[in-house]
């Protein structure tokens, strides 16, 4: 079971958790269990990241549907690949059980630069496994 929460950091630099009862709520059902508790800054995807997405990744998904005989928009095709990728789903707890409720977006507050680089892990993977295309890995993201 996995919890991810939002921290942030007040001027003097102590930190705050957002939705603090809610981790407490997680924590309370789960006693005597260890836990690996990691920290990482947000920020928002890189120029570079969106850049190799929208410049080297949809434009060759883009012209394999379209060898296939679909013709697709930019947009259409990156909504067809968030469909396939893990990274982009958002899910909430319902009855015990998390269910896919929406999608998320590059300009989500939380959606950071290690977010991008599995969404662009995932899109090469779709890519490879939908298009049967290769699409070489990033030099520097």
């Amino acid at each position: 079971m996995r919890y991810e929460g939002v921290m942030y950091t007040d001027g003097s630099g102590k930190g705050k958790v957002q939705n603090r009862i809610a981790l407490e709520q997680f924590l309370k059902e789960r006693p005597n269990r260890n836990f690996i508790h990691t920290i990482t800054e947000i920020g928002s995807p890189s120029a570079a990241q969106r850049g190799y997405y929208f410049v080297e990744i949809v434009p060759k998904i883009m012209e394999a549907f379209r060898d296939m005989g679909e013709v697709l928009t930019k947009q259409q095709v990156h909504e067809r690949v968030k469909m396939f990728c893990p990274t982009m789903f958002l899910e909430k707890e319902v009855m015990g059980k998390f269910q896919r409720v929406a999608f998320r977006s590059f300009t989500d507050e939380d959606f950071t630069t290690q977010d991008m680089a599995r969404y662009i892990d995932e899109a090469i993977r779709f890519a490879a496994e939908t298009c049967h295309i290769e699409i070489s890995e990033p030099n520097i993201i």
